[in-house]
């Protein structure tokens, strides 16, 4: 298991708490979730999205999904799909 290096300079910056913790490779947050003895919502899934302008990528809760385009009005950025 590893951590994006951007992700971890980020959260490291922003004086995040967080653990990680060590599991088996999985084919889904759930799975990891699994994996790693925790509930879904208490881990962190990384997720590459695309528009004009270029990637960005979004963090959230292994248990939610990505709305994109509430997300890209809340940016006001047209995400691809």
């Amino acid at each position: 298991m590893t951590i994006a290096s951007t992700l971890k300079s980020y959260l490291d910056g922003q004086g995040a708490d967080y653990d990680l913790v060590p599991h088996p490779k999985t084919d889904s947050p759930h799975d990891t979730a699994q994996a790693a003895h925790t509930p879904d919502d208490h881990i962190a899934k990384a997720v590459l999205v695309k528009d004009a302008r270029g990637y960005a990528m979004v963090v959230v809760p292994g248990s939610s999904r990505l709305e994109l385009e509430a997300m890209g009005e809340r940016f006001s950025r047209a995400f691809l799909e």
